[in-house]
């Protein structure tokens, strides 16, 4: 799994992480005290090095992204 995550936070601008690693995936109105008003995020809770994490992304089709992933994992 690939992303931009947290790019336009400041955060370092490419994230990967194999799908084995996602422990969690839902939809949210917001992440890390950012909010895109009318929109879902898809949010992934993954481990990395021993430590868990969270991403999120503005998709189109959301539900569809969340319904993929939790079938692929």
């Amino acid at each position: 799994m690939r992303c931009r995550d947290r790019q336009a936070l400041g955060a370092s601008p490419v994230s990967s992480f194999p799908l084995r690693n996602v422990r969690s995936v839902e939809l949210a109105p917001s992440h890390l005290g950012k909010r895109i008003l009318g929109r879902q995020l898809l949010r992934v809770r993954f481990s990395r090095a021993g430590t868990e994490d969270t991403i999120a992304w503005l998709v189109p089709e959301p539900r569809h992204w969340l319904e993929r992933l939790q079938s692929a994992r």
